[in-house]
C-alpha cells in the first residue's frame, strides 16, 4: 500500500480545522490575533500551520523545542518569583 502526502493532508483537513475553530473560541470577541505560537506537538503537523495562518492572517510562531515551551515558562515564572514558595501553595505533605 502506498500513502501519498496527499492522501495524508485530506484525512487531516478536518481536524486542523476543528482545532482552528477551538483557537477562533480562545480569541477575546472581536478581536484577532497579531500573531499565533504553535506549541506542543502540533508544530509537527504543516497543515495545522497552514490553516491558522489563512484564517488569522497573521504570522505563525514555532518555538525552539515545542514540546517543553510551557515547561520553560513556567522555569522561568518561578525564577523570577521573589520566594518561590510563595509562588504558588504547594502543600506540606508535597515538599
Amino acid at each position: 500500500m502506498t500513502i501519498h502526502p496527499d492522501d495524508v493532508y485530506q484525512l487531516a483537513r478536518p481536524h486542523s480545522a476543528e482545532i482552528v475553530r477551538a483557537l477562533q473560541r480562545c480569541a477575546a470577541p472581536g478581536a484577532e490575533p497579531d500573531r499565533v505560537v504553535l506549541i506542543g506537538s502540533a508544530p509537527r503537523f504543516p497543515l495545522l500551520a497552514e490553516a491558522v495562518a489563512a484564517r488569522f492572517g497573521c504570522p505563525v510562531i514555532v518555538p525552539d523545542d515545542p514540546e517543553f515551551a510551557c515547561a520553560r515558562g513556567a522555569a522561568l515564572l518561578a525564577e523570577a518569583a521573589p520566594n518561590p514558595r510563595a509562588a504558588l501553595p504547594i502543600p506540606d505533605s508535597v515538599v
